[in-house]
């Protein structure tokens, strides 16, 4: 969980309060269910399966994770219009509770997507953020739009002066940081297929345009973290129970035009990445049968450390599928190591 461990230990204790006590168990423990399976081909991978609470921010990053992947697929194998970012943002009130905070962005969200539609856009995605201001005492919710057109139809500029427009009355933040254009139109940029949005993308990958979209597609807890609100327990306590007695049944993400589905092309592609050979060599081993499993993550690695000879080769298979360099990923390895090795090591014992 990384930074986010304190954060899940406030939750944890908020729903217990509240009761819940099975999502609580489910929440507090997420990632200890992962399931280690087995290909024919004896390779060994990791099947994720998070607790799915919205405040989870391990699983937001799965949700999230989809919807980036759609897009960079799209982008990855199809010719694109200019792509551009914008953050709706408006005047953060204080003590304003967010239901009432999210219906007075809403409002102007709808106005200005059918702007933004009238005006070209063939495809886009709008994901919220939730953030408690500390220092406002309010919340700054907001919404990032991810947004393509047809080539020079739409600049940066013209995206500030259309949420200024639809706004009306309403004073709304306005900033030359706010929108931006991400790529001019061109065809597929090749480099993404490489690059595709990982669903557990713990570090954001280094192209820049992978970035620009994963970047609000992370999850929508990450403003109420406590390294957000300086280790305030009671602040990140009271602004958690607000989002989950407030927010049951929002909908978090929402893709226009052509983003609402994969690219073909894309799930094309990827298939046949995945196709075994043709070929036929005689002595060839035979193509990788069906998918085993071995058990949790959580249950192989305490055998592993009790000396499992089996249970130490899995870990040793499942280090090989970590194929990029992110911050979880180095852990992840470390931890495979580490149970591969078999019993702890007890420093200082003496000897018969």
């Amino acid at each position: 969980m990384g930074e986010q461990v304190e954060f899940r230990e406030v939750v944890t204790r908020l729903l217990v309060d509240e009761g819940k006590h099975k999502a609580a168990i489910r929440y507090a423990f997420c990632g200890l269910g992962d399931q280690v399976v087995q290909g024919g081909d004896g390779s060994c991978s990791v099947g994720p399966r998070g607790c799915g609470h919205r405040l989870c921010p391990r699983c937001g990053r799965r949700r999230g994770g989809k919807y980036a992947k759609r897009i960079l697929g799209w982008l990855a194998y199809e010719p694109h219009g200019d792509l551009l970012s914008m953050v709706l943002t408006q005047q953060v009130r204080k003590g304003e509770d967010l239901g009432t905070c999210r219906r007075r962005m809403a409002v102007k969200q709808r106005r200005y997507m059918r702007w933004l539609s009238r005006r070209g856009m063939v495809a886009g995605m709008t994901t919220v953020h939730l953030v408690w201001s500390k220092s406002a005492e309010g919340w700054h919710y907001h919404v990032h739009i991810m947004a393509e057109f047809p080539r020079g139809v739409m600049d940066a500029k013209g995206l500030l002066d259309g949420w200024v427009e639809q706004a009306g009355s309403e004073y709304v933040v306005v900033d030359e940081e706010q929108s931006r254009c991400v790529v001019e139109a061109g065809g597929p940029i090749l480099d993404l297929r490489d690059d595709g949005g990982e669903v557990d993308f713990w570090q954001e990958s280094k192209g820049a345009v992978a970035r620009a979209v994963q970047y609000p597609l992370r999850d929508m807890a990450q403003g109420l973290s406590s390294w957000r609100l300086g280790g305030d327990r009671s602040v990140v306590y009271a602004a958690a129970r607000e989002v989950l007695r407030a927010s049951t049944g929002w909908k978090m993400f929402r893709a226009w035009g052509k983003w609402r589905q994969a690219c073909p092309a894309a799930v094309a592609g990827a298939a046949k990445v995945e196709e075994p050979s043709e070929e036929k060599d005689e002595g060839a081993a035979s193509p990788p049968g069906p998918v085993e499993g071995l058990g949790t993550v959580h249950r192989l690695w305490r055998e592993a450390r009790k000396g499992s000879e089996f249970a130490m080769a899995v870990f040793r298979a499942l280090e090989p599928s970590v194929r990029n360099a992110s911050d979880f990923a180095r852990r992840f390895v470390a931890y495979c190591r580490a149970a591969s090795t078999g019993p702890p090591v007890v420093r200082g014992a003496g000897h018969g």
